[in-house]
């Protein structure tokens, strides 16, 4: 058996039918809303901090060390001690050398 709406019912049913569509079109098919901007805890932001921090210095430290680097091959090909006629003068300007290379691995570490 089959049953038949009524006229009115009809009518009802699809003014009902019309409104649920545009009630589900609006709220489920809306966009969701943005993401809440995380704010990060004290420990956070003193890490972040100390972590740029560190990058700097390490950035640093990669210059320093290529700019000697680049140095040392025209140090290498230059003689240590063109001035020294002797023994003891040849002595001394190789302990300065050997002071100026002390200093400089100091400045490193």
């Amino acid at each position: 058996m089959v049953y038949q709406l009524a006229p009115m019912h009809s009518k009802l049913f699809l003014a009902i039918a019309l409104i649920s569509a545009v009630l589900c079109a609006k709220y489920c098919l809306a966009q969701t809303p943005a993401a809440q901007h995380k704010t990060l805890t004290p420990e956070q932001r003193k890490f972040q901090e100390d972590l740029a921090s560190w990058n700097m210095r390490m950035k640093s430290l990669r210059v320093q060390g290529q700019s000697s680097l680049e140095a040392e091959p025209a140090r290498e090909k230059q003689s240590l001690c063109p001035d020294a006629d002797n023994t003891h003068s040849q002595d001394m300007c190789l302990q300065s050398e050997m002071e100026e290379d002390l200093g400089q691995l100091q400045e490193l570490y």
